[in-house]
């Protein structure tokens, strides 16, 4: 299962029985017959007792997309990464570059099958003939596929897979 950057440690007593993986600070919520005692550590959101692990790609000497290699029709797209990042991996990070000759041109990305617009990131010029670059992370799912969007008209896009967290 995932992890997330919070530490949740729970502890349920439920008829006598208490399931505990410990912690420092607590606060009780009672629910009919059970308390829940839930205990917070602001460090990372543990499930299964395991933290994720980020795996450094290295130094890839060349872009691992370009815009040749993307439909850029301001529609979405899947990008394939299983050639780059191993199976298991739930989270890829990313640097990408655009340039265009006009402003607000733009590409998102998001965890392919999500529809909505609130979890994706995305990178946009404000100045023309200038490039932005950024670094992003994004879910993948078990076939290590993203979506992106490429609005049309981009002169340049460049892509780098930086690594994974598995």
């Amino acid at each position: 299962m995932n992890k997330i950057l919070i530490t949740l440690l729970i502890s349920i007593t439920l008829v006598g029985v208490t399931y505990s993986t410990g912690g420092v600070s607590s606060r009780n919520y009672t629910h009919k017959d059970k308390v829940i005692n839930q205990e917070f550590d602001n460090v990372y959101y543990q499930l299964n007792n395991q933290s994720p692990t980020f795996y450094d790609r290295g130094d890839p000497s060349a872009y691992d997309f370009q815009i040749g290699d993307l439909t850029v029709d301001a529609k979405w797209h899947d990008l394939d990464l299983s050639s780059i990042v191993p199976n298991g991996a739930k989270s890829i990070l990313l640097y990408i570059s655009i340039d265009d000759n006009v402003t607000e041109s733009y590409l998102q990305i998001r965890k392919n099958g999500n529809t909505n617009v609130y979890n994706r990131s995305m990178i946009m010029n404000q100045v023309a003939n200038y490039s932005v670059t950024q670094d992003c992370i994004i879910a993948c799912d078990s076939n290590r596929i993203i979506e992106y969007f490429a609005s049309a008209g981009l002169n340049h896009v460049y892509i780098v897979v930086k690594g994974w967290w598995k």
